[in-house]
């Protein structure tokens, strides 16, 4: 394959169809594997996201409804940008599941030890009821972070006046170090992952319902705030607000 199309014998247009037909014909694999390291060429590299929720939590059933989701992803160059807005929803959700809903309980050792969330009846998988009513991925631009150092100066300026010159210059060089790895080299055709990243901006599920367990104890005129392990199961939540 590599000698015929280095004596040009492929017309373009019909490039990839004859390759195939040759590769099939000559039994030659047309996949290829890689792994990541010291001498793959390939580099590590930085992945930046932020994500924000919105919760309403029914403070007498401890049930937890996602209003809305925001999220803003570093991709770098994204090859396909609604397989890659697919890929970050479904981490999410993943994530969702892992904070809100599946609790992976046992029975006490006096019985084995066993699992007793061994069907979908106890051990809760996100479902579509479980969907954020609003949700919105945006997958930012190699440039945005540049963008952000522009738009900024002013604010970077002010601050070095302000006394605090050491520190806004490692926020500066943060920034600049970011926007060099977005996009960078040594990445396949400047991507970046986004498969399995994005299910760790699902615990900002947990910041909102921590604030909205902290409201509904402040009506009650409860004080303090009691501890809740992972996930925030409804009898979890409904006992932190004080209605049990």
């Amino acid at each position: 394959l590599r000698s015929q199309l280095r004596r040009g014998e492929f017309e373009t247009h019909t490039l990839w169809a004859r390759l195939v037909a040759l590769a099939n014909s000559m039994g030659a694999h047309l996949t290829a594997t890689a792994m990541n390291g010291e001498d793959s060429g390939s580099s590590d590299y930085s992945i930046y996201c932020v994500g924000g929720a919105e919760v309403t939590v029914d403070t007498y059933t401890g049930a937890v409804v996602v209003d809305r989701v925001d999220i803003m992803y570093d991709a770098g160059r994204s090859l396909n940008p609604a397989v890659d807005i697919g890929q970050i929803e479904g981490a999410f959700i993943m994530g969702l599941g892992y904070v809100l809903t599946e609790e992976n309980a046992h029975h006490d050792t006096t019985t084995g030890g066993e699992v007793s969330g061994g069907s979908t009846w106890n051990y809760k998988v996100p479902s579509i009821r479980e969907l954020p009513t609003q949700f919105n991925v945006q997958l930012m631009s190699p440039g945005d972070l540049d963008r952000w150092l522009l738009v900024n100066r002013d604010v970077v300026a002010a601050s070095k006046e302000d006394g605090v010159k050491k520190e806004d210059e490692e926020v500066t060089t943060q920034a600049t170090t970011a926007s060099k790895s977005n996009g960078g080299k040594g990445l396949v055709m400047s991507s970046k992952a986004t498969g399995e990243p994005p299910l760790c901006i699902a615990p900002c599920l947990l910041s909102a319902v921590r604030q909205a367990v902290m409201s509904s104890r402040v009506d009650k005129d409860l004080g303090g705030y009691p501890a809740i392990s992972v996930p925030y199961t409804p009898d979890k939540v409904v006992r932190a607000c004080g209605a049990m």
